[in-house]
C-alpha cells in the first residue's frame, strides 16, 4: 500500500507538472530542487531566461500561488490509512502514549 508520503509527493509532482515551463524552472532555482544544487538570485535566474529579476519574483510568487491553490483541493480524506492512536506512534506502549 502507498503511504501519506508517497501519495503527497505524487500529487506534488502532478502538480508541478501543471506549471508553466518558467515557473517550474524558476521554483526548480530559487528552491534548489531537482538537479540545482544551490538556491539561485532573481538575477541569476533573470539572466538566464532574459527577463527582469522583478519579473522572475513575479512569476514565482504566481508560481507559489497556484500550487498553494492546489494544494488546497486535496481530499485528506482520499490519502492511505493507517493506525494514527497514540499507542501505535509510541511502538505500543500505552505508558508513553498516555
Amino acid at each position: 500500500p502507498e503511504s501519506v508520503c508517497e501519495t503527497l509527493l505524487g500529487d506534488l509532482g502532478a502538480m508541478r507538472e501543471k506549471l508553466e515551463r518558467r515557473e517550474r524552472f524558476i521554483l526548480r532555482g530559487r528552491y534548489a530542487l531537482g538537479a540545482h544544487r544551490k538556491a539561485r538570485t532573481f538575477q541569476c535566474l533573470a539572466d538566464k531566461l532574459g527577463i527582469s529579476k522583478e519579473r522572475v519574483r513575479q512569476l514565482e510568487q504566481r508560481a507559489v500561488a497556484k500550487l498553494k491553490s492546489m494544494a488546497a483541493e486535496i481530499d485528506v480524506d482520499d490519502l492511505p490509512r493507517g493506525d494514527t492512536s497514540a499507542e501505535a506512534a509510541h511502538g505500543g506502549d500505552p505508558a508513553i502514549a498516555g
